[in-house]
């Protein structure tokens, strides 16, 4: 019988995680990327995501987990208004945030490494076809940029029609770790949400900031202002905006 062979549109940990695994089984599998490992240590942040511990128990599985002892080990929350309230959870596991910029080109050098193919080209939805025809079957791993039109917005299952948050992110330097390494979760009423994640980066040890800003509230600021325009003004900004809406965070920050 012959060897089946399988493609995968998409070089995220979706994509990533399955190739690896089906390479663990000997499968023929080739992945499609429009980057490169190389091009991504000089990218903008592309997200701020973590991974739980059921993510990185697979990490462990697929022999991935190049981060161990990194991780974070609880919420904190705080909810503002009038009677301001704060509380800690353990979490049953460690959970782990790694910078993508560093955590997708490592896994697509192991993903080589272990027979694995990597396409690097920009493929629209119309090369989808002829792609499905060379494979036993054929992986569609990514929602972004042209590909992203093969799966439309169904407006049934959704009574939104614009976005609900004006969302600003970043990593920073100077902001003191809580007593126990965690995530903050800040929650301030008719404002919006910001979540702090301790994330492992090219300098180590940092804080994510995400902040989800209501438009219309006091932090909608913080979305519209351009950090380029003015760094130093931006900072100062943020931090007074900090201060009043998100202060379990704020009073950690060294203003130095």
């Amino acid at each position: 019988m012959a060897q089946k062979k399988i493609g995968i549109i998409g070089a995220g940990t979706a994509g990533l995680h399955l190739g690896l695994y089906l390479r663990q089984h000997d499968v023929d599998v080739t992945i499609y990327t429009d980057r490169r490992p190389e091009e991504y240590a000089s990218m903008r942040l592309l997200n701020t995501v973590a991974h739980h511990s059921v993510t990185i128990a697979r990490e462990q599985a697929l022999g991935v987990d190049h981060w161990a002892g990194l991780g974070y080990f609880g919420h904190y929350y705080y909810i503002g208004g009038p009677q301001p309230l704060r509380f800690y959870g353990d979490l049953k596991a460690p959970s782990r945030a790694v910078d993508y910029r560093i955590y997708q080109p490592a896994l697509m050098n192991d993903f080589v490494e272990r027979g694995g193919r990597i396409e690097y080209k920009t493929l629209e939805a119309s090369d989808v076809p002829e792609l499905a025809a060379a494979y036993d079957l054929l992986v569609v791993c990514t929602g972004k940029g042209p590909l992203g039109q093969m799966f439309q917005h169904r407006a049934e299952y959704s009574p939104f029609d614009r976005p609900q948050r004006m969302l600003c992110a970043a990593l920073f330097k100077g902001i003191a770790e809580a007593p126990i390494r965690a995530v903050t979760m800040s929650f301030s009423p008719g404002h919006g949400e910001m979540i702090e994640i301790p994330t492992v980066s090219f300098d180590g040890m940092v804080t994510a900031l995400v902040i989800e800003n209501i438009p219309g509230g006091d932090m909608e600021i913080v979305a519209r202002q351009k950090y380029e325009d003015d760094p130093d003004a931006f900072i100062m900004m943020l931090i007074g905006m900090l201060r009043v809406n998100h202060p379990s965070v704020a009073e950690r920050i060294n203003e130095w």
